[in-house]
């Protein structure tokens, strides 16, 4: 019995490897490969790209690969390209959520009026009326006028507070009158009439109360 699967035994590891016959491989269509065997080499040629043309592609991606240039120009040119798309992206989804903003409150003024005083010292006033589009912080009174003043004047916004300072023409600029005044809040709607003195009849050219500038 022993002998008998050692003599068994003996072909599978003493003979040496046989060729195998294979079937016959078929294959039809452009660039398609049939094959059956081991270890073969096997070379495509003509695969739908003439000779000519296939020259000319390799020369060019060899010329576009020896050139840094032109490959930075093409790699840029990728990323300003999806920078727009972003941004573009980005516009189109904020457009859709933009909400019409609250108009900026504002001092509108009405038409100047010019009359005299009686007072000798301060013979003509120039006044007009302002009014608040909203809510805004006064300050310190500023107008400037074509001729030379003397001093400003304002209603109070606040019959209960008036903190006032130095009122008189600007140091640098004696068509200018700033008459200094506390912070105090002008609501919506609310009236103030404010004025200028001067020796002769002026036209007030601008203005501002507080941080807020007044239109004419």
């Amino acid at each position: 019995m022993r002998l008998l699967i050692i003599c068994t035994m003996a072909p599978l590891f003493g003979t040496s490897p046989q060729p195998v016959q294979t079937g016959k491989a078929t294959a039809s269509g452009q660039c398609s490969v049939a094959h059956s065997g081991n270890g073969d080499t096997i070379t495509i040629k003509n695969c739908g790209i003439g000779d000519k043309q296939g020259s000319q592609i390799i020369e060019l991606l060899q010329k576009l690969l020896a050139n840094p240039d032109a490959v930075s120009i093409a790699n840029k040119l990728d990323e300003i390209q999806k920078t727009l798309d972003r941004q573009t992206d980005l516009i189109s989804k904020s457009a859709a959520k933009v909400e019409p903003s609250p108009s900026v409150p504002r001092l509108q003024a009405s038409p100047q009026t010019v009359r005299q005083t009686g007072n000798p010292d301060m013979p003509w006033l120039t006044s007009f009326t302002v009014v608040a589009t909203g809510l805004i912080q006064t300050g310190d009174l500023t107008l400037h006028c074509d001729g030379p003043v003397i001093l400003a004047g304002i209603s109070r916004i606040n019959p209960m507070q008036l903190n006032t300072g130095s009122n008189g023409p600007a140091s640098d600029d004696p068509n200018t009158v700033v008459y200094q005044l506390g912070p105090e809040t002008l609501g919506q709607g609310k009236v103030v009439t404010i004025g200028v003195y001067s020796k002769k009849p002026v036209k007030i050219m601008s203005g501002s109360l507080g941080y807020q500038n007044i239109v004419f």
